[in-house]
């Protein structure tokens, strides 16, 4: 499952293959070895050529969903379990945790800190423009947000957002199952989202080659506890304080009424 960002990576990867000089002489290569292909006019080769390279793209792309989507979609979970609402909560709330994170390493003089902290801010979405062009479920999330944010919301971008859709898919597995006033349920939900290949390779395309590993996986544990720790809490009530404000307009009681039942947690 690509997000807009991810889609944009494959088509310039793909269209850096067509134009790759090595790879074209290397098929070049494979044509000449090849009997029937002998006589082929240079425009079919190059067709020829462009037509595997978009087959092996699209196969590619193919095996990876089919190895993310069964952890994903399940009897149980599906796309369709996720509303509009939930989407928004959903964004606001993934939002937070990098928020409160980067004020946090702000205080503290470390090189560490420093690191993380920079690369936190780099989550952030600085234009408001995109959600209005794009209109797909990534941008319509986004969409309520934008026409709320007075400069003060931390609004994460559409990999980092993917990130957190994960986690919610597996963590509502568990809540269909468990009440959220199960003595376990944040121990159940931890080992779900330890467990899930899909919220790693998620959390891998954010962090990769941007983070050292040591410093990847405990800046993952620290998300998983704090997003467990926000679902199983403040998300319901920040969910009806949304809607309420959705139903009215945003004044500035709402709007701090909602941070404040964030903040706590």
């Amino acid at each position: 499952m690509l997000s807009d960002q991810g889609q944009d990576k494959v088509c310039r990867k793909l269209h850096c293959c067509k134009l790759d000089t090595t790879l074209r002489n290397r098929w070049n290569a494979v044509i000449a070895g090849i009997p029937e292909a002998q006589g082929m006019s240079e425009e079919v080769k190059n067709l020829l050529f462009l037509e595997v390279i978009r087959v092996t793209f699209a196969n590619l792309v193919k095996a990876r969903n089919s190895h993310d989507l069964p952890d994903v979609l399940t009897p149980n979970v599906s796309n369709e379990s996720l509303s509009k609402d939930d989407e928004q909560v959903l964004r606001y709330a993934a939002g937070y945790i990098p928020f409160s994170l980067i004020k946090r390493y702000k205080k503290q003089k470390s090189k560490r800190a420093h690191l993380l902290r920079e690369f936190l801010l780099g989550w952030k979405v600085t234009g408001e423009s995109e959600a209005e062009e794009a209109g797909n479920f990534l941008s319509y999330t986004n969409n309520w947000i934008n026409k709320v944010n007075r400069g003060k919301l931390f609004q994460i971008n559409d990999d980092v957002y993917m990130f957190f859709r994960a986690m919610e898919y597996q963590t509502q597995k568990i809540m269909k199952q468990e009440s959220v006033l199960s003595p376990n349920i944040k121990e159940l939900l931890l080992t779900q989202l330890e467990d899930n290949p899909y919220v790693r390779r998620c959390w891998e395309s954010i962090t990769k080659d941007k983070l050292p590993l040591e410093m990847s996986n405990y800046l993952l544990g620290i998300f998983k506890q704090r997003w467990i720790k926000l679902r199983v809490t403040a998300f319901v009530r920040v969910y009806f304080i949304l809607r309420k404000m959705k139903e009215k307009s945003l004044s500035k009681t709402g709007e701090k009424a909602m941070r404040k039942t964030v903040d706590k947690h």
